[in-house]
């Protein structure tokens, strides 16, 4: 199990805690999202940051080298393995190393992530259908 912290992740295993901050590698300590995907890759999201933990190896994206944004608010793997990330008031899929904005049915940019008619619906099929705080609900 992964919990986020203030000073980073924790990974909870066997009763032991592991810590992962930015001495073993984050891009930042403040880390608000954390997702454990199919794959094994850990991604980590937070202030102006976003990071994966591969094999035990961090790479981490920053805000204007790569994050299209300041802030990673929530992350979610899809059935198909797709991730999508929230980022400040957006929602991304990040795909090959690229993020892909969301968008409204009409084409227009997202005014925010989390009050988004109930009509957006996207190529695999989800459509988000509510938040707690910065995290989504999708129904399929």
């Amino acid at each position: 199990m992964w919990a986020v912290t203030s000073s980073g992740v924790d990974k909870f295993s066997n009763l032991q805690v592991a810590t992962f901050s930015t001495r073993e590698g984050l891009g930042t300590e403040e880390a608000d999202a954390v997702l454990a995907a199919r794959d094994g890759t850990v991604w980590i999201g937070g202030a102006e940051s976003f990071d994966a933990l591969r094999d035990g190896k961090v790479s981490s994206m920053q805000a204007g080298k790569g994050l299209p944004g300041n802030q990673v608010t929530s992350l979610l793997e899809d059935h198909e393995g797709q991730l999508w990330v929230g980022i400040d008031s957006t929602l991304t899929i990040y795909k090959n190393g690229r993020f892909h904005r969301i968008n409204k049915p009409d084409g227009s940019r997202s005014a925010s992530s989390w009050g988004w008619p109930k009509t957006l619906t996207t190529t695999s099929g989800l459509r988000p259908s509510g938040h707690l705080e910065h995290s989504f609900a999708f129904t399929t």
